[in-house]
C-alpha cells in the first residue's frame, strides 16, 4: 500500500516477486538466496565482498547475515567453493566459485550400478539415479 507525495488517497499496488520474496518471514535468508538467481552458471566466479555486496543491494538480507549465515551455508552445501585470487601485492583476494552441484538435489553411488560413461547416459529424476538401459 502506498501514498501519494503531497499526503492524499491510499493506492494499493502490485509487488513484483522480488519485492515478495523480501517481504516474506517464512523464507530463511538462504532460500531467498536460492530463488534470488544471483547465482547463475556453474563455474561462474565472483569476488566474495562483491556477492555480499549483491546479495545486500537486492535486499536478500543485511550485510552482516550474507557475510555469517548465507555464504557459510553456500560453502558447507557445496554449492560454492572458496578460493583465493593471488594479488601482485599482499594477500590474495577471496573469491567463490559457483559448483555443479545443485539445491536441494543429493548424488550418491549405487553399488553394483556403473558410473555413467561417455557411451551411457545416466538417467536421474533427483534422488535416483540408474543406467537408461535399466529404466522403462
Amino acid at each position: 500500500m502506498g501514498q501519494n507525495s503531497e499526503g492524499g488517497a491510499l493506492y494499493y499496488t502490485e509487488l513484483s516477486p522480488e519485492e515478495a520474496m523480501a517481504m516474506d518471514g517464512k523464507l530463511s535468508p538462504l532460500q531467498k538466496f536460492l530463488r534470488s538467481g544471483i547465482l547463475a552458471r556453474p563455474g561462474e566466479e565472483i569476488s566474495k565482498d562483491a556477492l555480499i555486496a549483491k546479495i545486500a543491494d537486492r535486499k536478500i538480507c543485511g550485510l552482516g547475515k550474507a557475510r555469517t549465515e548465507v555464504l557459510p551455508l553456500l560453502i558447507s552445501d557445496g554449492l560454492v567453493e572458496e578460493f583465493e585470487k593471488p594479488r601482485s601485492t599482499g594477500r590474495g583476494e577471496k573469491w567463490l566459485r559457483h559448483t555443479n552441484k545443485q539445491s536441494n538435489k543429493t548424488s550418491f553411488v549405487i553399488p553394483g550400478v556403473p558410473l555413467p560413461s561417455a557411451e551411457s547416459e545416466l538417467v536421474t529424476n533427483g534422488l535416483e539415479m540408474a543406467p537408461a538401459a535399466v529404466c522403462n
